[in-house]
Order: C-alpha cells, then structure tokens, then sequence
C-alpha cells in the first residue's frame, strides 16, 4: 500500500471516529433533554443517561461532558443555536410601531421557537426540560431558561421592550419577561396533557393568539 494510499485511509477512520462521536454525542442531548424534562434535572443520574444512550458505562459520558451541569448547557446551547435564525426571521418581520402589536412580536422572538420545538408525538419536550430549568435557575448561577447572549435577538427583544415601557426598570422588566416565560411553558404542557386527554381544543393560531394577548398586557401594565 503506497503512502498516499494509508494516508488516505486513516483520514477516512478519523473522519469516521469524528461522525460517530457527533452522533454518540446528539443522542446523549437527546436521551439527556428528554429524561430531565419528565423526571427532572436532578432527577435522572448520569448513569441512567449513560445507559438509555447506548453506553456502557458512565466513563462513556465523561468524555463528552465534565458533569450535570455541562450537560445542560450542552443542551441549551444547542436549542439557542438552532432557534436563532428563526428568532432572528421573526426580528426582521416584526412591527415597527403600535405599542401592543411590538410587544406581542417581541414575546413571539423569545418564545415562538420553544413552541414550534417538538418531538416526534407533537410534545413540547423542550419546554418542560426548561419548566424544569426554572427551579434550578435560582440556586445555580449558571442556570438560565431563556438566556440572553450579548447583541443576540434575544436581548435585541429586551432593548424593543425597554423601549416600550420606559418607566419600568430593566430589572423589573426582566422579571416580568421570565415570569411570562414560565406562563409561555405551563401553556404548553397544559395544551399538550389536553390533547393526549382528547379534550377539545382551540386551533393553534387562536391559542396563541390569546396567550401572546395576555402576555403582552401583562408586560406592559403600568406600575404604581
């Protein structure tokens, strides 16, 4: 076998290696993100992760993640990387003027993306690993259900809300927002448990519709 020949066989075996430690990994967020949402974060231990992702063992983890905690940022990394081109579709199309009508597509960016994220039965798994999140949230800095990165549509919706509501302070208006954000989630579950339940529901555009109406005059109410 020439030397040009072996070269080229074991990039093959790397590139190989590579797309099946990609693949090990994303089934792992998966297993992880879905496990966590029903059970709870501290809920579910690493071996049983390990386990319903094919691994045999917990050392298997720990070559892709440090810990509990890398993993959920692993796998809200990766929901904030897929959902922020659409987050920022939803920007370039949303009103320039008209108080209520800014403040509901604003709340469309943050959390539209959650919605549209389901599994493969229609369930909003995501968002009950966030509902899940907000208990965390307090007693772990590093723990956030709707995170903001620096210049990304996420905070460029913060700035349009501040705009609107300039008598009410930043810290007051973030509260709000996370506050709303829990509301936006038990929404969703609730919508979810009612369908599985065969309840009649409303369709999808009047549902939102109304929740995006409440949240809006929610955010906006004037303080005392």
């Amino acid at each position: 076998m020439t030397g040009a020949a072996t070269t080229s066989r074991a990039r093959q075996q790397r590139d190989g290696r590579a797309e099946r430690g990609e693949e090990t990994r994303a089934r792992m967020l998966d297993v992880a993100e879905a496990l966590m949402a029903e059970h709870g974060i501290n809920g579910v231990s690493l071996r049983r992760i390990s386990a319903a992702a094919g691994l045999a063992n917990t050392a298997g983890f720990q070559y892709y993640f440090s810990g509990k905690d890398a993993l959920v940022e692993a796998i809200q990394q990766r929901r904030r990387t897929r959902f922020e081109g659409r987050r920022k579709q939803l920007l370039a199309a949303a009103p320039a003027e008209g108080r209520e009508a800014v403040a509901r597509a604003m709340l469309e960016v943050m959390f539209a993306p959650i919605a549209e994220a389901m599994d493969e039965q229609g369930r909003h798994v995501y968002a009950a690993f966030l509902l899940q999140l907000t208990g965390l949230a307090a007693q772990h800095s590093g723990f956030s259900a709707l995170t903001q990165e620096p210049g990304g549509s996420i905070a460029q919706a913060m700035e349009r809300l501040s705009a609107l509501v300039p008598g009410i302070p930043q810290d007051l208006l973030t509260s709000r927002v996370l506050r709303l954000n829990q509301t936006f989630l038990f929404a969703l579950l609730e919508r979810d448990n009612a369908k599985e339940a065969g309840q009649a529901q409303a369709t999808d555009e009047a549902f939102f519709a109304e929740l995006y109406a409440f949240m809006a005059g929610g955010l906006l109410a004037a303080t005392e």
